[in-house]
């Protein structure tokens, strides 16, 4: 079982959307994939498991139409709003298994079987929520080994799926170091989406910082590659290319993901996978960078 952790210590570089369409494009080629959300966010849960419903013409409505027959204070708007986005929960989910590594194989979930929907198949996935926040908590204060649970916890289900993709946040936490230290085999990857710009570049500097300093402290080996996301189509982000792919060369993925905000935008409101819906150029791009990852791997 191959392990590829998601890591960029910035927020909106790409990393859920990458996700979604790498785990969808490699099923697609006949992989067994796990995904694992490691977000207390839950984006790629509520994405995958349409956790609520897409955000439709007629979505909108129906929260206009249950406003007006309320009695349209603003706590009538929270909890209109509170009540869509909220997030159905599962009996076991990430944190659970972070708590007790060998209750694993309860916590997956069948995302073709779960949604009735063949698209999804060679799909699993172990879902987040908000309690994962506490399990960082927890990780911290009180957990004998506390960066190696995730680690324990996939080991005992190396045997069932070929490559398990790891979502991780924006923020280096005991989770961060959970998901790195997963990543401890040979053909293991770190893939840190980076979008070309001052705080995207910052969060590959950090990110990189941060696999030189657990990589010094002796726990694991591993390799890592950059994905360049959201380029634009200008002389300053096409030569900010040529200079990445010149100082990390073979580091760099050799297929980019251009910016194309409508067509991803679409897929984030309707719950969908731009590789399965989608004709767009970004769509493509994610197609390209899963056939050169399929060759990696």
């Amino acid at each position: 079982m191959k392990r590829i952790s998601i890591i960029n210590e910035k927020g909106g570089v790409g990393k859920t959307t990458t996700v979604v369409n790498l785990a969808c494009g490699l099923a697609q080629k006949g992989m067994k994939v796990l995904v694992v959300d490691l977000d207390p966010q839950a984006n790629t849960t509520s994405v995958l498991l349409k956790q609520n419903k897409a955000l439709t013409l007629n979505v909108l409505d129906e929260l206009i139409d249950e406003f007006d027959h309320s009695t349209q204070d603003i706590s009538d708007a929270r909890n209109i709003l509170s009540n869509y986005l909220r997030k159905r929960p599962f009996n076991s989910d990430i944190s659970d298994v972070l708590e007790k590594p060998q209750i694993v194989e309860e916590a997956v979930v069948d995302i073709e079987k779960h949604l009735n929907d063949e698209k999804y198949h060679n799909m699993f996935i172990i879902p987040s929520s908000h309690r994962l926040t506490d399990a960082d908590m927890k990780l911290k204060i009180a957990m004998k080994k506390a960066d190696e649970r995730l680690r324990i916890a996939l080991d005992i289900i190396k045997d069932k799926y070929d490559v398990v993709l790891i979502d991780n946040s924006p923020f280096t936490n005991a989770l961060t170091f959970n998901s790195i230290n997963a990543c401890y085999e040979d053909g293991d990857l770190i893939l840190i989406p980076t979008k070309i710009e001052q705080g995207g570049l910052e969060g590959l500097d950090k990110t990189i910082s941060t696999l030189f300093a657990w990589l010094e402290m002796g726990y694991i080996e591993y390799d890592f590659k950059i994905l360049l996301t959201m380029v634009n189509r200008n002389s300053i982000d096409t030569k900010c290319v040529e200079v990445l792919q010149h100082l990390f060369k073979e580091r760099c993925m050799k297929n980019v993901i251009r910016y194309q905000a409508k067509p991803v935008t679409e897929a984030s409101l309707k719950k969908e996978v731009l590789i399965n819906t989608s004709n767009s150029n970004v769509a493509q791009d994610y197609q390209n960078v899963v056939d050169e990852l399929y060759d990696i791997l």
